[in-house]
């Protein structure tokens, strides 16, 4: 017979101590609090893991990313910080200034959200009309 969780729900595997809704809620919490307490170790995991996926260059460490941190994005000027809603546009994004480079020294700098989701995959031509269009309005 199965053991039950603390939830009263039974545990998948009589040896873990959570039910799996429990423990998808406890790891998630656990990966809040590290993302909050430990940045710049979180961004060289998550890219250093994306990196292997996508087959491109890595070399980032931890002290590289605090020695780039201004705390400020060069977009728009204004304070990021490192938060746990990754859509918030006050967050910092960590970008590629040229992405074929992958993420290396001297290709990366800490833009905001709003900033990262702007230029994605636009040209300076695409948003030289936009800047018209919208100058036009």
């Amino acid at each position: 017979m199965k053991a039950n969780c603390r939830c009263g729900q039974p545990r998948d595997n009589p040896p873990d101590y959570y039910c799996r809704s429990c423990r998808n809620a406890h790891a998630r919490k656990v990966g809040e609090k590290r993302r909050k307490e430990k940045p710049f170790d979180m961004y060289v995991i998550r890219k250093r893991s994306e990196c292997k996926k996508k087959g491109l260059p890595f070399d980032l460490d931890v002290e590289y990313l605090k020695s780039i941190w201004t705390g400020v994005c060069p977009v728009f000027g204004t304070p990021i910080s490192f938060g746990v809603d990754r859509n918030d546009s006050r967050v910092a994004n960590l970008d590629r200034t040229d992405p074929e480079l992958g993420y290396t020294k001297g290709n990366v700098v800490f833009l905001s959200g709003r900033a990262n989701r702007l230029k994605n995959n636009v040209t300076v031509e695409e948003l030289e009309l936009l800047y018209k269009y919208m100058k036009e309005m």
